[in-house]
């Protein structure tokens, strides 16, 4: 949740300019800025039934598509990188039992 925080913020600072923060064009703001809130409320609940590591590669890859990220090769990259991270240091450094869903991964 905290790749999809700051992945959120970053993308808000590129996004809200003075210009697009125009009662007249908050609407297209909202536009990009819904998708992106349901998508985090969507990995929430899924946690538990598909699993964290799954989850958290498929927020980061949904995430950057909302963001404007086009090319696949960074995508990838970036959400195999975060879904590691998350596994070294929640999995392996803290020794938390990760909930991991129904294929047990």
């Amino acid at each position: 949740m905290l790749l999809a925080f700051m992945l959120l913020v970053n993308w808000s600072r590129r996004v809200f300019t003075a210009e697009q923060m125009k009662p007249s064009s908050m609407g297209a703001v909202w536009k990009r800025v819904a998708p992106a809130i349901l998508i985090m409320l969507i990995a929430c609940f899924a946690f538990d039934s598909i699993g964290t590591l799954i989850t958290i590669f498929l927020l980061t890859v949904s995430l950057m598509i909302v963001v404007g990220t086009r090319d696949w090769r960074k995508l990838l990259l970036t959400a195999f990188l975060s879904t590691l991270f998350v596994y070294l240091v929640f999995a392996l450094l803290l020794r938390l039992d990760l909930p991991t869903g129904f294929l047990g991964i």
